[in-house]
């Protein structure tokens, strides 16, 4: 029997060992615990003095808007209307001269003229064209006339 006690007392031991080995490498739940309570104290900590100052800021402009800004709308109403009045007199001008545009439109003895002007000018561009093309030729002519003749003469002269 006392081989089976010292048999059963190794085995218990390297029970024991092993579970310990295995609580060490596997069981964080300790050092996770500890990491997300410190975690959460210091998220607490900056997000509710964050939070703090963020609505008593919201609190002061919501109350000096409701002071001051509240009043001068209402006072700016009647500009609002006189502002509404005008531009439906500007609109009502702007539809009046859109209306008159498309008239003109329609209109096309101006473009007829505008035409007419632009073929008189091209036919005189043409004459002009022609007439500075004949002269081009005829100078080109008189100038190779007067080459030749001031060749023949040196020719003359050296002989």
């Amino acid at each position: 029997m006392t081989k089976v006690k010292c048999d059963s007392l190794k085995m218990t031991d390297v029970v024991k060992d092993v579970s310990k080995i295995w609580a060490r490498l596997f069981d964080h739940k300790a050092f996770l615990n500890g990491e997300i309570s410190f975690m959460l104290r210091e998220f607490e900590q900056k997000r509710n003095d964050k939070e703090v100052d963020n609505l008593f800021r919201t609190i002061e402009d919501i109350t000096d808007i409701k002071d001051t800004e509240i009043d001068r709308f209402k006072q700016t109403e009647d500009h609002v209307k006189k502002l509404n009045e005008n531009l439906e007199k500007a609109l009502d001008i702007c539809s009046k001269l859109s209306d008159l545009e498309d008239i003109y439109k329609q209109d096309t003895t101006l473009e007829d003229s505008r035409m007419k002007r632009k073929l008189i000018w091209d036919n005189f561009m043409d004459g002009i064209t022609s007439k500075y093309s004949e002269i081009n030729s005829n100078f080109e002519a008189k100038e190779e006339e007067l080459i030749k003749f001031y060749e023949e003469i040196e020719k003359k002269l050296l002989i």
